[in-house]
């Protein structure tokens, strides 16, 4: 084997570390954005209309399009029959910094936003009001360079923007 080619493959493998690497640390920040979203989801189910601590607060509340329906017949379950009700719930460190919301929308949608130390929101889980899911990232001005949607006929979508808010791929598909 002579030099050159010597040369050449071990630039290809150090070109190979480097993006092992890369990915690694990628799929490190992705399974921290899991395990947040699961726990959250669990607050949710623990919580929720059939968890153990549903009942809590049973009271009629009321909404722009009147009285809510009382809940279902509690179903005993693990440590009491309490309904916790709510339509925003916060999620905050020790020293009460803001680290997510999960909350209904003005348009009657659900949202779950994970915020970043200086309590600005930087990643949002949605359903769009035709239904599609979406993952938006914001930058820490609050721009969306990437969004992430399921479209109604089952297809990805995904936008990336500079920071002008220009697409940077011109025939990039925006909208359906």
């Amino acid at each position: 084997m002579n030099r050159d080619a010597f040369a050449m493959i071990a630039a290809r493998l150090d070109r190979l570390e480097q993006e092992n690497r890369r990915l690694a640390g990628a799929c490190r920040r992705w399974r921290g954005v899991g395990m947040a979203a699961a726990a959250l989801l669990a607050l949710m189910l623990f919580e929720g209309p059939h968890g153990p601590l549903r009942g809590v607060a049973q009271e009629t509340k009321r909404t722009e399009r009147g009285p809510l329906p009382p809940p279902p017949d509690p179903i005993r379950v693990g440590i009491g029959t309490k309904i916790i009700e709510s339509s925003q719930y916060l999620l905050r460190d020790e020293a009460g910094n803001l680290l997510a919301v999960l909350a209904v929308h003005r348009d009657g949608l659900p949202v779950l936003s994970l915020h970043a130390r200086n309590q600005s929101a930087r990643l949002f889980f949605r359903v769009g009001p035709d239904g599609e899911p979406g993952i938006v990232f914001l930058d820490k001005e609050g721009r969306r360079p990437v969004e992430l949607v399921v479209t109604r006929e089952g297809g990805p979508r995904l936008k990336l923007v500079d920071q002008g808010d220009r697409p940077l791929f011109p025939e990039q598909h925006a909208g359906p």
